[in-house]
């Protein structure tokens, strides 16, 4: 359905970028018809891998984010075996794929057992069961939004997170709070930044943040700041192809400073093709990796 509305609205020259905060499976079916006809920016976290010529991806992946968390852990806390829950498609699926692939690399990390459940599924008694068979001492919970709290209250009137930690690198506020304070213990979590980091470097990129979009902008770290990134990276691509079809006296959106870190943290960026099919001017595709 989504995928038809927006090939709708490129055909009819409605739009002349793409960008949200939506699934991998989303992204899957959007690609195809976006592709090499207007630019595509997907900007949240997502599995790796996507090389599409025109998409353009500016979330975490797992070897930068989910990986170093289970370094930690194992270091730190020594959390060692994992028992991964994860929703039934691409972005869970691959993502243990990365971890797996992982531990079979490295002996301070060992995956047990994996058990996906249906996108939206009610019942996880029978995951939680798994869990608590498996003998693991931590759960990587690869699970997105109301599936990720009904887990969370599930393994908390299990008992289990007494002994078991939970790690999730997809866990926000409105997650905790729906879950509860009572199923949250030992639940950790991890992001490209958060805003509430009590770091002098964390704090001062805050300031500087408010300083230059105003204390109304998207909270760092959000769906809405992830998704202003999405729409910035499709204004610098307008700039870099020496143009666009916004009016000459339009001010263009400045660049988010995460945007801008995540550039000097290892983004490199290639030319694939020219696409003379788009709106307006004549412009080059590109596509993103992590170097």
């Amino acid at each position: 359905m989504v995928a038809r509305e927006v090939g709708a609205l490129v055909a009819a020259g409605a739009v002349d970028g793409v960008t949200g905060w939506h699934t991998s499976a989303v992204r899957q079916a959007v690609t195809p018809v976006v592709s090499g006809r207007v630019p595509y920016v997907y900007s949240p976290l997502y599995e790796g891998g996507e090389r599409t010529p025109g998409v353009f991806l500016a979330g975490e992946t797992p070897d930068r984010q989910l990986l170093p968390a289970l370094s930690w852990m194992a270091r730190e806390l020594g959390v060692r075996t994992w028992c991964v829950v994860g929703d039934d498609y691409v972005w869970p699926i691959a993502s243990a794929r990365v971890a797996r692939d992982y531990a079979h690399r490295r002996a301070e990390v060992d995956i047990v057992d994996e058990v996906f459940v249906p996108l939206g599924a009610d019942d996880f008694g029978p995951a939680v069961r798994r869990v608590e068979r498996s003998g693991a001492h931590g759960v990587l919970m690869l699970l997105v939004g109301s599936d990720a709290v009904r887990f969370n209250r599930a393994f908390a009137a299990a008992g289990l997170d007494a002994a078991c930690v939970r790690f999730s690198p997809l866990m926000e506020e409105n997650m905790v709070l729906a879950s509860g304070a009572g199923a949250t213990r030992d639940l950790y979590a991890s992001a490209g930044f958060f805003e509430a980091l009590p770091t002098t470097s964390g704090l001062d990129f805050s300031r500087r943040y408010a300083e230059r979009f105003g204390v109304q902008a998207p909270v760092l770290g959000s769906l809405g700041e992830s998704c202003y990134e999405g729409v910035t990276l499709l204004a610098r691509l307008a700039e870099r192809a020496g143009g666009s079809r916004r009016g000459s006296g339009t001010p263009r959106p400045t660049p988010s400073p995460t945007t801008a870190r995540a550039a000097r943290c290892g983004w490199r960026a290639t030319t694939w093709c020219r696409a003379s099919t788009w709106p307006g001017p004549r412009v080059w595709t590109w596509t993103w990796w992590r170097s």
